[in-house]
């Protein structure tokens, strides 16, 4: 056990991708953006290629829960405060957006 944890990498410093504050803690984390969202990233993290995966499907983005039928799989690194940020968002959008998707689908659908 104890040469597992001696060979664990640190987090690595540098610039939170979200918030541009430096600091020597940061934690990457896999979300889906739409596409004007993943591009913010990509120009707040100086031109990096981190996308993972890019599908043509419909599906409501995890930073600005709008609708988007091209959303990119991306890779950030990103501040304690900003994950906590994140995940509090979460907790108060997404039940909006659940009515939002039900008052949106079709009577046949459900």
């Amino acid at each position: 056990m104890a040469e597992k944890i001696k060979h664990t990498q640190p987090l690595p410093k540098g610039r939170c991708q979200t918030c541009g504050e430096y600091t020597d803690r940061l934690v990457p984390i896999t979300i889906t953006v739409c596409k004007p969202c993943g591009q913010a990233f990509l120009n707040k993290a100086g031109g990096l290629r981190f996308v993972q995966a890019w599908k043509l499907r419909e599906y409501y983005c995890d930073w600005c829960f709008g609708k988007t039928f091209s959303p990119m799989q991306i890779n950030p690194f990103i501040y304690s405060k900003c994950m906590q940020r994140l995940g509090h968002k979460h907790q108060i959008q997404l039940p909006k957006l659940k009515y939002r998707i039900l008052k949106a689908r079709k009577p046949w659908q459900m």
